[in-house]
């Protein structure tokens, strides 16, 4: 038996399809028809829509992500990801190096205190 997925899954995964034939790569055309090839075995074997729903949403991911491989979109996401780590990283630093800078430092006065008995 058949079972069937919602409109704007279906919609997600023709487009998901489209943009991987538009690549115009060998690995475009093979990923297509690998999804094309899943899909249509989730929907034929599925127990129930419900289920088909649900291995087509996992489908979709695992394909999104091989087309952001496939055409850089992922590469270049996770530069931005990484960059906005680095400048929130950076400015905790700096923000850490302001507030001690501005606070009195108990090591000096005990420093001093020390090389004050010495003298």
């Amino acid at each position: 038996m058949t079972e069937s997925i919602t409109p704007e899954l279906e919609l997600s995964l023709l487009q998901l399809m489209l943009r991987c034939r538009s690549l115009g790569s060998s690995e475009g055309h093979r990923a297509c028809e690998q999804l094309r090839a899943r899909v249509r075995r989730v929907l034929l074997t599925a127990a129930s829509s419900d289920d088909a729903v649900i291995e087509c949403t996992k489908l979709e991911r695992r394909f999104g992500r091989k087309l952001g491989e496939l055409d850089g979109s992922l590469d270049a996401a996770r530069e931005k990801k990484r960059a906005r780590k680095e400048k929130r990283r950076n400015g905790a630093s700096a923000f850490l190096d302001t507030e001690a800078g501005e606070g009195e430092d108990e090591d000096e006065d005990v420093i001093a205190a020390e090389e004050a008995e010495e003298a």
